[in-house]
């Protein structure tokens, strides 16, 4: 469990946030960029894509994220430089410290969770 207060995490992805994610949308805002589309792409006649694959393997059912905590960093760098976001990926460590700094786990307890569906 992680040893500081929940007031504490939103305090620090809000400084986060703050000082390193919103400065960068903002200069790619004024670049003529965007990290996602905010409206249809009035140059494209249809979204319709024919997948060459249309089966899946049970690679596909795999997850495709760090297998742990201390490989977070190395992934997201890889995911952002491919999706060609260079000045995300430079912030993939800090992103990952302040990721292991607010992780918490939750204590196992007797009964249903919220999180569980449950068939009757």
């Amino acid at each position: 469990m992680s040893s500081i207060s929940q007031d504490e995490k939103e305090r620090l992805a809000r400084e986060f946030y703050t000082s390193r994610l919103l400065p960068l949308s903002r200069a790619a805002t004024a670049a003529g960029t965007h990290y996602f589309p905010l409206g249809p792409d009035p140059t494209l006649d249809t979204y319709f894509v024919k997948r060459a694959r249309t089966r899946w393997t049970a690679a596909d059912f795999e997850s495709q994220s760090a297998d742990a905590p201390d490989q977070l960093a190395a992934a997201l760098t890889n995911l952002w430089q491919g999706l060609g976001n260079p000045e995300l990926a430079a912030l993939a460590p800090d992103f990952a410290a302040l990721a292991a700094r607010v992780y918490d786990v939750d204590s196992q307890a007797d009964g249903v969770t919220p999180f569980m569906y449950v068939m009757f």
